[in-house]
């Protein structure tokens, strides 16, 4: 089930990249998020019963509560990115919320990190330092727009990766 809902994840991420590079506005389509709530929900009902339906639904407004009250002053996140959020959080359940978070805003940091970087040609600590503590001067510019999904998609792809590697195929 793992490797179905990865197929779905990158398929999303996909399709959001592709979108903004071409209308400069990305979509996630419904086919590629809603089948992971589902599946996420379906995962947990079959492993806990009745209770992994509450795990589940728990775990999806969790994760989405946490990652909007981090990120909401930051980034604009489009609802896309919150359906995928919730079927994140669906599959994981409340369990295995904590490891998720962190996975996510660990990779999704460094990615963020990089692209940073690679904008700004900030390829020595100066000039890193530099740019910055210019953008914190600033704040984050508003006219700016990325496709966020990979940086929800990409850790999350992970997760399910580490959970795999760990607990066999049945995840």
């Amino acid at each position: 089930m793992a490797i179905i809902v990865i197929l779905f994840v990158a398929a999303g991420c996909f399709y959001d990249v592709k979108s903004f590079n071409a209308t400069g506005r990305g979509e996630i389509p419904k086919w590629c998020t809603i089948p992971v709530f589902l599946l996420g929900v379906l995962h947990n009902v079959s492993a806990d019963g009745w209770n992994g339906l509450t795990w589940s639904l728990v775990g999806s407004i969790g994760v989405v509560a946490v990652y909007l009250s981090i990120l909401n002053s930051a980034l604009r996140i489009g609802f896309g990115d919150i359906k995928l959020l919730m079927g994140a959080g669906a599959y994981a359940g409340v369990k295995e919320m904590g490891f998720l978070l962190i996975v996510m805003f660990t990779l999704s940091g460094l990615m963020m990190l990089v692209r940073f970087v690679r904008k700004n040609k900030t390829y020595t600590p100066l000039t890193f330092c530099r740019a910055a503590g210019e953008q914190l001067r600033n704040g984050p510019d508003d006219k700016e727009r990325i496709p966020f999904a990979p940086y929800i998609g990409a850790p999350f792809i992970v997760y399910l990766l580490i959970k795999i590697s760990w607990q066999g195929q049945g995840v």
